[in-house]
């Protein structure tokens, strides 16, 4: 039976791809930031770390520091140092990976690079996947998976605070204060079933001729307003000032759909995601 490791299993991702994991009914391990915290010296974390991907048949990377306000040094250690150590092993095992990246690691488009340290922590472990060797040993094919999300949403994100999305933001507490930009929105029911395409249907010639790299999104920027409205009539709506925008803020962000990987594509727009999220909430 089949058999993966799921990192950042409570987190709104991952909780979701270990959802579908057990609905599928395959096995599953997790790594989470408690465990790591928990080993007494690296080591220790790399022989947990070691054991956890020899007993896998591939591994989900999505736990991160994903907070864009956080410049300490935990964002660093917990991204990159942690993602060093898991490619490392799954090389020297062969084992597929798919590491849950960003687009903030392309920035704004008059700048061309991260504002935040989250984005350059993933800069950092995206160029270290993809240029690692491709041979080890008698292995000479192995490739990182990249996933690049756009703006995510859906269930799974209640614990995030404030780093949730506008949707659910607006939902709580049923009054938001919001800049009108345009967002590539992706409901997280097409996070999990790009992760598990790429885990499981993925050609090693596509991974080779994309260098690793995928986007995934709805493909389409809609606005934030249009966005929170399509979690209830009911939400009062308070638009920012445009002039008040920080430098570094990104009015429109979007992904093409060229990017994709083959035979995978969103199947949630914007007025279906909402539907169904809400649906989603009415139960919880």
């Amino acid at each position: 039976m089949s058999s993966y490791l799921v990192t950042g299993s409570s987190g709104m991702i991952g909780s979701q791809v270990l959802e579908k994991l057990k609905y599928m009914g395959w096995n599953h391990h997790t790594l989470d930031r408690k465990e790591i915290e928990e080993c007494n010296n690296q080591k220790e974390l790399v022989a947990i770390i070691y054991d956890k991907i020899k007993r896998s048949n591939g591994v989900f990377h999505i736990g991160a520091i994903a907070d864009t306000s956080d410049f300490s040094a935990d964002v660093m250690y917990y991204n990159y140092h942690i993602t060093k150590l898991i490619v490392d092993v799954c090389i020297r095992l062969n084992k597929r990976l798919v590491f849950s990246s960003t687009q903030m690691v392309t920035g704004r488009s008059d700048v061309g690079y991260p504002e935040n340290l989250y984005g350059w922590s993933k800069v950092a472990c995206e160029d270290y996947i993809r240029l690692k060797p491709t041979k080890w040993g008698e292995h000479d094919r192995w490739r990182g998976i990249i996933l690049r999300y756009t703006n995510v949403y859906g269930p799974g994100e209640q614990s995030k605070g404030k780093t949730a999305s506008l949707a659910y933001q607006g939902w709580l507490s049923k009054e938001i204060e919001l800049w009108d930009a345009k967002r590539d929105f992706i409901y997280v029911k097409d996070i999990v079933d790009a992760n598990i395409h790429a885990m499981c249907n993925l050609k090693d010639e596509e991974i080779l001729t994309k260098d690793g790299v995928f986007w995934v999104g709805s493909g389409e920027s809609r606005s934030a307003i249009e966005f929170v409205r399509g979690m209830g009539n009911d939400i009062i709506i308070n638009e920012k000032n445009p002039n008040e925008a920080p430098p570094w803020f990104q009015w429109e962000t979007s992904c093409d759909s060229n990017e994709f990987m083959s035979e995978w594509k969103p199947k949630y727009n914007l007025e279906k995601g909402t539907e169904d999220y809400l649906t989603y909430l009415g139960n919880i």
